[in-house]
């Protein structure tokens, strides 16, 4: 059990290191040969610095603030989702749940299995609540996050699918499990947020 979590932890470092090192000489390389067909190169730094801020100014998209109302209720919901330490904890909780969905294999012990289903409703519980804090918090400024509409479908997903399993319902899940696991690993993509030089691509 050891070993295997040490190889997927050497696995995940060496894909991030060649991913953030393979992300800078393709940008680096878009760059010069978007400026070398664009003409840009014949431009003045100042000219090039003043391009940017109008495409900058044309880009820019205002952050959607969440004022405290009065009611204690919710401005305690507000003050919980905008703590950073709210952020981080769920970014831990999602790294772990990806690395729980990867710990299957070939003939694996009985306890081992049953652990990895009780996580997996940990992460749900936990995700949920995430999803209700945020809610709350936010109310209808919830949904014009992308993220946020991504871990809503994630969240109803997985709930519908426990409810169909325990009422024993004879539908073939397999592939919407299948569905339903990738999505929640795509959860990992948040942490794009948190890497300016992969956050380019996007």
């Amino acid at each position: 059990m050891v070993y295997i979590l040490f190889c997927m932890a050497i696995m995940i470092f060496i894909t991030l290191l060649f991913l953030n090192l393979f992300v800078g000489v393709v940008i680096e390389t878009f760059n010069k040969e978007k400026e070398a067909l664009s003409l840009n190169s014949l431009l003045r730094g100042i000219e090039k610095k003043w391009i940017d801020v109008q495409i900058m100014t044309y880009q820019a998209k205002p952050n959607v603030k969440t004022n405290l109302t009065g009611n204690k209720c919710r401005d305690f919901m507000i003050k919980m989702a905008l703590h950073p330490f709210f952020d981080q904890f769920i970014m831990a909780m999602i790294l772990l749940n990806t690395l729980v969905l990867g710990i299957v294999w070939y003939d694996m012990d009985e306890w081992i299995k049953t652990t990895t289903i009780v996580l997996n409703y940990f992460f749900s519980i936990v995700f949920t609540i995430e999803a209700i804090i945020k809610l709350i918090a936010m109310q209808g400024n919830y949904f014009k996050d992308a993220w946020n509409q991504f871990d809503f479908i994630v969240v109803i997903g997985t709930w519908i699918v426990i409810g169909v399993m325990k009422l024993e319902l004879n539908i073939n899940l397999e592939i919407l499990g299948t569905i339903l696991r990738t999505l929640r690993i795509g959860r990992v993509f948040r942490i794009v947020k948190r890497a300016p030089s992969i956050q380019i691509i996007f």
